[in-house]
């Protein structure tokens, strides 16, 4: 246990040794002991609260902290504000202590995904920081980082890009052009630039990622699972780039990565083979495509058989690609059995349930069966 010298129980020096205490216990993962430091420095500092209101926003500030480290985002918000009341009162509105409180209640208002209130705390904070900083701090890199996942995230991919381009800029300025801390950014612009369409851009960030993530597992071969979600993220921004030569080859290095940590019956695994025949069905593949789903299915079965939604999902894509082959037949067996296995784990008004009503009714009117199409149809919801 941490020993603590005190002298007089209600001594401010006291209270600030309980604050320091109560932050080491943070860090070390014991949130009761912490809470119980941080409740005595509290009930110390709310004695003296007139001569120094900064100090017990402090107080509050740390205990905001301690909630924020075990996922308790509205408690955090609620001391973080009770800080920022007293900073404001104390010491004015564009004080940089200031700038910091909005920093953290924007911070965890993001964590809970509430994209407004982090939006304008973090706004809040930048521009008080640049105003007591400038535009080129090293404090700035996360802020500027943590506003522009906030704007992807509302969809404002233009601002989103501009944002996290700032903070590109700041990190390597500060920490050098393959600091690991680049990659989280490098991966959040690769994500802008895709929801806003620019491709070739979010593959030139994704192969950022990557560059930095080999450096990093060059000799620790379990780091290679984070390889392979990054080629995995190279292949969708080629892959939506129509260059499916180059998303299969960044395909099959995932699944190379993958199979070496999971083995070949891994769920992973099944999901990286759905993307490569997703690809040849694109490329127009068919045969290719159907080999592929079918041994997904056949795995599914053998290990994943209580598992009704993978393997309805698997019948799905089998279904459309020979629904493209005109085998419309085989397709609607194919797609009966995807519905049977939904109806099992899911209501019929489910979106995925409705989906492959609808689908089917448009099988059954390819078949001449106008009797079942309108009747999928008038299940699925939708109108002719």
């Amino acid at each position: 246990a941490i020993r603590l010298k005190i002298g007089k129980p209600d001594d401010p020096e006291v209270a600030a040794s309980y604050l320091n205490l109560g932050s080491v216990y943070t860090n070390m993962g014991k949130y009761e002991e912490a809470m119980q430091a941080f409740d005595k420095a509290l009930s110390i500092k709310l004695k003296y609260v007139n001569e120094n209101e900064t100090d017990l926003g402090k107080t509050y500030n740390n205990m905001g902290v301690l909630f924020e480290f075990q996922g308790k985002d509205a408690e955090a918000i609620e001391k973080f504000k009770q800080a920022l009341k007293l900073y404001i009162k104390n010491v004015g509105e564009n004080a940089p202590i200031v700038g910091a409180a909005y920093n953290n209640i924007g911070t965890a208002y993001k964590s809970q995904g509430n994209l407004e209130e982090a939006q304008e705390c973090f706004e809040n904070a930048l521009k008080i920081k640049t105003t007591h900083l400038g535009d080129d701090h090293p404090s700035l890199m996360t802020l500027y980082g943590n506003l522009g996942v906030v704007y992807e995230k509302q969809g404002k991919h233009e601002l989103a890009i501009k944002t996290l381009t700032k903070s590109v800029e700041l990190k390597q300025k500060h920490l050098g052009e393959g600091h690991p801390d680049l990659a989280v950014t490098y991966n959040n612009l690769a994500l802008a630039y895709t929801h806003s369409g620019d491709y070739e851009k979010a593959g030139e960030f994704h192969q950022k990622v990557l560059e930095i993530k080999l450096k990093q597992n060059q000799n620790q071969p379990e780091g290679d699972v984070s390889v392979g979600a990054t080629y995995s993220g190279i292949a969708a921004a080629y892959e939506n780039a129509g260059k499916y030569e180059e998303a299969l080859k960044a395909y099959e290095k995932v699944k190379e990565i993958f199979l070496k940590k999971y083995g070949d019956s891994h769920e992973e695994i099944l999901n990286i083979n759905a993307s490569i025949g997703a690809i040849y069905e694109k490329m127009e593949k068919y045969n290719i495509a159907l080999d592929i789903f079918r041994k997904n299915l056949e795995i599914t079965f053998k290990y994943h058989s209580g598992k009704e939604t993978l393997i309805a999902t698997t019948y799905v894509h089998i279904a459309s690609i020979l629904t493209l082959q005109e085998r419309i037949t085989e397709a609607i067996r194919a797609l009966e059995k995807a519905l049977e296995l939904r109806k099992k784990v899911l209501p019929d008004d489910h979106p995925d349930v409705r989906e492959t009503y609808y689908r089917l009714s448009e099988l059954y009117k390819a078949d001449g069966n106008d009797e079942l199409a309108e009747k999928y149809l008038q299940k699925s919801g939708q109108k002719a």
